[in-house]
C-alpha cells in the first residue's frame, strides 16, 4: 500500500470514529429532576405549630420544633436520609428515613410522599368500613396545588402539596370533610405540615417554617 492510500485509509478511519462518538454522545439524555426533599446531613428546618379550628382559623401557639438532616445510609443499595424529628405524641407523621427517586420522595416502606411532576395518580385510596356494609371513612391521597404561593414567617415559597383528605360517613353518606396538608418547595423541603387526622377533633394543628438552614 503506497503512503497516499495509507493516509486515505487513516483520515476515514479517524473521521469514522468521530462520527460514532458524536452519535453516540447525542442519545445520552441525562435528566435532573427538581430537589423538594433538600435532605443533606447538616440541613435543619425550625417550625411553630399552630391550632386551627374547624372554620379555619388558626392561632399560634407557643411551642416551636426543629428537624434537621443526621446522617446518610444504605437500606437494601439504596442510600436514605435519616431526619431527627419530634412527633409530639404521634401528632405529626413519622417519616424518619427518605430519599428521593426520580421526582417522587418515597420513605423506607416505599410508601410515596410527594411527587415534583404526577398530580394525576391517587396514591393511597382505602376505606375503613363497620360490619362489611357501613362506610365510616374514605381516604385519598394524591398531589394537589401545584406552584402555590405559600407565606410564613421564613419567606414566601413556590409550593406542591402533598395532600391527604379523609371523607367521614354517616349511613354510608359523607357528612364531613377533612383535610391534612404537606407544602413542598424546590430546594427548601417542606414549608407546612398538618398533623395527623383525628375524626373528630374540635381543632387540627400545623407546622409552619420559621427559619431554615440548608446546604
Amino acid at each position: 500500500m503506497g503512503l497516499k492510500n495509507k493516509f486515505y485509509l487513516i483520515f476515514t478511519l479517524t473521521l469514522l470514529i468521530i462520527s460514532c462518538k458524536k452519535e453516540n454522545s447525542s442519545t445520552v439524555t441525562e435528566i435532573n429532576y427538581p430537589n423538594f426533599s433538600a435532605v443533606k446531613p447538616g440541613n435543619y428546618w425550625i417550625y411553630q405549630h399552630y391550632k386551627i379550628d374547624n372554620s379555619g382559623n388558626s392561632t399560634p401557639m407557643d411551642i416551636f420544633d426543629s428537624c434537621y438532616v443526621e446522617k446518610d445510609t444504605m437500606i437494601n443499595s439504596k442510600k436514605y436520609y435519616k431526619l431527627n424529628r419530634p412527633n409530639h405524641g404521634n401528632l405529626f407523621p413519622i417519616n424518619n428515613l427518605i430519599r428521593d427517586s426520580l421526582h417522587y420522595i418515597i420513605n423506607s416502606k416505599g410508601e410515596i410522599l410527594f411527587s415534583s411532576q404526577d398530580f394525576q395518580t391517587i396514591f393511597i385510596s382505602y376505606y375503613d368500613i363497620l360490619n362489611s356494609t357501613d362506610t365510616i371513612t374514605h381516604t385519598v391521597f394524591k398531589m394537589e396545588d401545584k406552584n402555590a404561593t405559600t407565606i410564613t414567617q421564613a419567606g414566601t415559597f413556590t409550593t406542591s402539596n402533598a395532600e391527604k383528605t379523609i371523607y367521614l360517613y354517616s349511613n354510608n353518606i359523607v357528612s364531613n370533610v377533612k383535610t391534612g396538608n404537606t407544602l413542598y418547595s424546590e430546594k427548601t423541603g417542606i414549608i407546612t405540615e398538618s398533623a395527623n387526622i383525628f375524626q373528630f377533633a374540635m381543632y387540627n394543628y400545623e407546622r409552619r417554617l420559621v427559619r431554615y438552614h440548608v446546604n
